[in-house]
This record gives structure tokens, sequence and C-alpha cells, in this order.
């Protein structure tokens, strides 16, 4: 996968939020990261719940 499909994704998410404040983008673009690289929205709860029980 390329970063311009990255890039697509990125900002077809971003567009949701109706602009993002300057000090907080990078959250916003790694929240972009993650649903990028982890699949679908089961797999990514799937995930999430693996690591929560690691702590």
């Amino acid at each position: 996968m390329g970063i311009e499909k990255f890039w697509s994704h990125a900002k077809r998410t971003l567009r949701c939020y109706n602009g993002t404040p300057r000090a907080h983008f990078h959250l916003f673009l790694k929240e972009a990261e993650f649903r990028f690289n982890y699949g679908t929205p089961l797999e990514q709860l799937r995930r999430l719940r693996r690591w929560s029980r690691r702590t």
C-alpha cells in the first residue's frame, strides 16, 4: 500500500472532524494511521482489547 492511498484515507477520515486544531493534528493523524493499518473496525476492537489486557 502506498503513501497516496494512506493520504486519501487520512483526508477522508479527517474531513469528519471539520478541521482539527493545529496543536492536536498529530493525534488525529495517528488515529487515521491506526485505522488504516489495522483493518476493519472489528479487527481494531479485538486488537485494542488485547492491548488493554496486557496492563
